[in-house]
């Protein structure tokens, strides 16, 4: 067990046991899964993964250590392909927020890119983004991204390409070309998102200052 942050005597001992009698004193998990299942443990989560998720699981390790300074949660400790144990967010996702706001946050299309071009720059590409569930809206205001179980390292060689790629996208969502704007659309509308709920998400996009490139 790797422990990144150092932590209670009693979590210790909890995750020195898991990792001894695979047996963990909490049931049921607060968010069960077919790839893993995630435990609320006082402020920590503890996701275990399960059989079928070990591979994700040893993804999402090496994901979190590298993205520790951008909007990934809090790592505390780990064990390669067998579970992780971060902060516990308590936030909705963007199913959620529609369900208690009636709208879209505000800075949708802004938080999106900038968290995505956060993981690029620190030299890793998630392949498996979800617009509904992967980023998670909190009371203070913060945006965290979830789910790193497909978000890889990418080749140093490529690394400048797919930066320069992601920001022309951007750019082209500020300058209003067509083939941008209508990319971007059929995600949301993929996501059940209205068109015109789009339209109002990207006129505050735009609009936000300063420009996110």
């Amino acid at each position: 067990m790797y422990v990144v942050t150092p932590l209670p005597s009693d979590i210790l001992e909890l995750l020195e046991s898991f990792l001894k009698t695979n047996d963990l004193p909490i049931w049921p998990p607060t968010v069960p899964g077919s790839r893993s299942n995630v435990y609320r443990i006082r402020d920590y989560a503890l996701k275990v993964y399960t059989r079928k998720g070990t591979k994700d699981g040893e993804t999402e390790c090496k994901a979190l250590l590298a993205l520790q300074k951008t909007s990934a949660p809090i790592l505390y400790a780990y064990q390669p392909g067998v579970f992780v144990l971060m902060e516990w967010i308590e936030g909705v996702n963007l199913s959620g927020y529609r369900d208690m706001h009636e709208q879209l946050p505000p800075d949708l299309i802004y938080d999106m890119f900038r968290t995505e071009l956060g993981e690029l720059q620190a030299g890793f590409k998630d392949w498996d983004f979800k617009l509904s569930e992967s980023l998670l809206w909190t009371d203070s205001g913060e945006v965290k991204r979830l789910d790193f179980g497909i978000c890889e390292p990418v080749p140093s060689i490529l690394q400048n390409q797919f930066q320069d790629d992601l920001i022309r996208k951007i750019e082209g969502l500020y300058n209003n070309d067509p083939e941008s704007i209508n990319n971007l659309m059929q995600k949301f509308l993929f996501n059940g998102i209205r068109k015109a709920d789009f339209a109002a998400a990207l006129e505050s996009f735009q609009a936000k200052t300063p420009r996110l490139v």
